[in-house]
């Protein structure tokens, strides 16, 4: 088990199982950040290295699925920017021999292209979890009067 929190600068872990925290960090983030993309509308993002003759979604290698919430990137670790992203699944994935950037995904049928249908590893259930850190993201982003 290779799992290590992200530590976000300014917010706040979210309240998931350490059961959770694996199977979304460990080979089925995409089912989460799909379930976050349908119930929370938030933009799907890709950590990934992209092939340089394809479009930007058809991908030659891919490490970690996310959503975009504004200018920062939630997953199971909780918010975080897009530097702390690259970083944390750069040391991650390391024999990944060239760069790994941000890839927007314009769609769902993209995602679906992207993922190839990747099976899930985990038996979490995802739309329960999803919907826990929506709630979570929710008090998040109060700002006090």
């Amino acid at each position: 088990m290779y799992f290590s929190p992200m530590v976000t600068t300014t917010l706040a872990q979210p309240p998931l199982t350490l059961d959770e925290l694996e199977a979304f960090t460990e080979g089925d983030c995409w089912a989460l950040a799909l379930e976050l993309h349908r119930r929370g509308g938030f933009p799907l993002v890709m950590v990934a290295c992209a092939r340089r003759e394809a479009e930007p979604w058809e991908l030659l290698r891919w490490c970690h699925v996310v959503v975009q919430v504004g200018e920062l990137y939630l997953d199971a670790r909780g918010l975080t920017t897009g530097p702390e992203l690259l970083s944390h699944w750069g040391t991650v994935a390391s024999y990944y021999t060239d760069p790994l950037s941000l890839i927007p995904l314009p769609d769902q049928d993209a995602f679906e292209q992207a993922t190839c249908e990747q099976e899930r590893f985990y038996d979490e259930d995802a739309g329960a979890t999803a919907a826990r850190l929506l709630s979570w993201l929710s008090l998040q982003l109060v700002t006090p009067a």
